[in-house]
């Protein structure tokens, strides 16, 4: 392919969270499969569900490549029950991360080896991760783990903050704004919730998502590359249950985090789906990231309804394999929160979405799928975002299942998937980025030609 990938070595720093983490265990495999060398640093809580939780076990053989090496970081935090992803991003832990990020990357640049990492390629949530490579001299790249749409807003917060829409407010909520590149204006009720000072989740986490979220934005606008989470075209300007399915089946999950703050609509929810006769397979396994004093999902249901609806539909309150769910050719549509991995694998699947947005993004995402690629249909909600009754749930399924609004909308998210089959793009941006992470390699050689030591001046921390 042109590119000596053999020589370089790039190290992988993801966000201790499962969505977060999928682009980069695809990032780690396209780039071991090319001959790049892999250091996945790891936090201790992500260490733990790599060993532990089954949304990882589709990915066992990118973990265990010869070319990756997974190490844990030791940070003292992030495996707290409930709140460990939460404090990696706190302003308070970032001295005590970089620190520790320092110690790790002073042990792989002195390790001996013949191959020193050559760039830090990190979440952008972990912004702190710009001054451990500053201390190394070497750069630090951003995988921006959702849309380009989000991206091009968080380099859009300096004019943001000029203009005075952000921080969000009761009185702003209605303004519109324009996002670079997005053919569809938003309502700054539709920017993500992050940028609300007072949502009500990062209240709940006591957490300055607000401050973390300009923070990031002004890391990622200071990185040299920026690799994003998405495909060219999209963004241009329990199986054995399904096998049996007679007829399209609706695939429900609302994403890994769950229905914190639905919980009082699943009812409205199971029997909108039993209105609409429709078979469905609806994903709860972490449907409430609950407390022990909250109740579980199948005492949330209306009395009656598992044995109602037993054939032809189900409720799996453990892991389901999504990705294969996605892809059965039983499975017609798929109900979402919108997050931009589920939007992505639903969109390769070939399949329309009903989105329901939650928290962060997902609102941008829902009105870009809506209104700009029109492969999906938007549940009305009640002013806490939750669904208006069973009927509006009845009556996008039968929508998107049953009537010629569903079969265009189908034909569209067929047309991307197509697309993005066809597309060498993502080859070819992987081929650029190895290109200009081995000029840096090369850089640091020609400045340090002389010196014949491994453990180079160039690679130890700057004070």
């Amino acid at each position: 392919m042109g590119s000596n990938s053999g020589n370089v070595h790039v190290v992988l720093v993801p966000f201790s969270a499962i969505g977060h983490c999928m682009p980069f265990l695809y990032l780690a495999s396209r780039l071991a499969q090319v001959g790049v060398k892999v250091t996945f640093l790891c936090l201790e809580g992500l260490r733990s569900q790599l060993q532990t939780s089954p949304s990882f076990k589709p990915h066992a053989g990118v973990i265990l490549h010869k070319n990756i090496d997974i190490v844990t970081v030791k940070d003292g935090f992030s495996t707290r029950a409930g709140l460990g992803a939460a404090d990696v991003i706190r302003e308070e832990s970032r001295p005590a991360l970089v620190s520790v990020f320092c110690d790790c990357l002073s042990s792989l640049m002195s390790s001996g080896a013949s191959l020193a990492p050559c760039c830090i390629i990190s979440d952008m949530m972990l912004g702190f991760t710009h001054d451990v490579a500053a201390k190394f001299n070497i750069p630090r790249y951003v995988l921006h783990t959702q849309s380009a749409a989000n991206l091009s807003l968080m380099l859009q917060v300096p004019k943001l903050l000029a203009d005075s829409i952000l921080p969000l407010t009761t009185t702003s909520q209605d303004v519109f704004v324009q996002i670079p590149g997005l053919k569809v204006r938003l309502r700054a009720s539709e920017l993500p919730t992050d940028l609300d000072p007072n949502a009500l989740i990062p209240k709940l986490l006591k957490i300055d998502s607000y401050g973390n979220f300009l923070y990031m934005s002004r890391r990622a606008a200071e990185a040299p590359i920026v690799l994003d989470n998405t495909f060219r075209e999209l963004e241009a300007d329990v199986l054995a249950a399904l096998d049996e399915t007679g007829q399209p089946m609706i695939y429900v999950a609302l994403g890994t985090i769950g229905l914190t703050g639905y919980e009082n609509c699943i009812e409205d929810f199971a029997l909108g789906l039993e209105a609409s006769g429709q078979p469905f397979l609806w994903i709860a396994g972490d449907l409430i990231s609950r407390r022990q004093d909250q109740p579980t999902i199948t005492q949330c249901l209306p009395p009656g309804f598992l044995e109602r609806t037993k054939d032809r539909g189900m409720v799996v309150t453990t892991w389901a394999p999504q990705l294969r769910i996605l892809n059965h050719p039983s499975t017609g549509a798929f109900l979402s929160h919108c997050g931009w991995n589920s939007i992505l694998e639903s969109i390769s699947a070939g399949l329309p979405i009903i989105a329901l947005p939650g928290r962060a993004e997902q609102k941008m995402n829902c009105r870009f799928l809506v209104d700009v690629a029109q492969v999906a249909v938007e549940l009305k909600v009640d002013e806490k975002g939750r669904p208006t009754s069973s009927s509006e749930v009845e009556r996008k399924v039968r929508l998107v299942m049953q009537q010629d609004e569903g079969r265009t909308l189908k034909a569209n998210v067929q047309a991307l998937k197509r697309s993005e089959e066809s597309s060498a793009a993502s080859i070819h941006e992987l081929i650029k980025f190895i290109s200009a992470a081995e000029s840096h390699v090369q850089q640091h050689r020609d400045n340090n030609i002389n010196n014949n030591n491994n453990n180079n001046r160039a690679w130890h921390p700057v004070n």
